[in-house]
This record gives structure tokens, sequence and C-alpha cells, in this order.
């Protein structure tokens, strides 16, 4: 049986399984935090996801693709790069500290 990281790696980031990545590493993240089990193995994947999940978001034409151009995905995207500045504290950088508000809210 595969574990969960080899299942997440293999997830291509597309519109169709945005949520599904988007979901496993937010759990991934959080189970993190609650045990240093493999705790820089999954830090690592974390970064790994960040890296390819930016790259993907910068590669979308916004004005053109009508996949990405709607609220319910602009929200997963959101929700997804808080959940990784939350976990990767200090490295991934906005002017603004994202808020988690999956906590009160869950839509995934």
């Amino acid at each position: 049986m595969e574990n969960i990281q080899d299942i997440i790696s293999n997830i291509k980031h597309t519109v169709e399984t945005h949520f599904i990545g988007t979901g496993a590493y937010a759990s991934m993240s959080r189970a993190s935090r609650q045990t240093p089990h493999r705790f820089e193995e999954v830090r690592d994947r974390l970064r790994r996801f960040r890296d390819e999940y930016v790259a993907f978001f910068r590669t979308v034409d916004w004005e053109k693709d009508d996949a990405i151009n709607d609220l319910h995905m602009l929200f997963g995207a959101v929700c997804a790069l808080a959940e990784l500045q939350q976990s990767l504290r200090g490295e991934l950088l906005t002017d603004r500290p994202l808020r988690l508000v999956l906590d009160r809210r869950p839509f995934i």
C-alpha cells in the first residue's frame, strides 16, 4: 500500500486535482504540527508543493482560462497558500499575512 506522501507526490497540479492536493497537503501539514514523526520529510514535501503550486499559478492565463476564473477556485488557492504560509513560517511572504479561514468555515 502506498503511503500518503507517495500518493500526494503523484498528484499533478491541474484544475481537476487542485482541491485533492490542497486538502491532502493541509492534512499533512496539520498532522506534522502534532508530532515530530517524519517532521523534516513532511516540511520538505510541503516546500516542493509550495514551489510547484506557485509555479502552476504563475503560468495561468487569468483572463482566458475559465476554469480558474471563479470564486471557488480563488478561495481554494488562497486557503492553500495560507496553510503553506502557516506551516512554512517565513518562507512564503505576502504583504499581509494570509488568514486560515477554513478553521472556522471548512469547505473542502
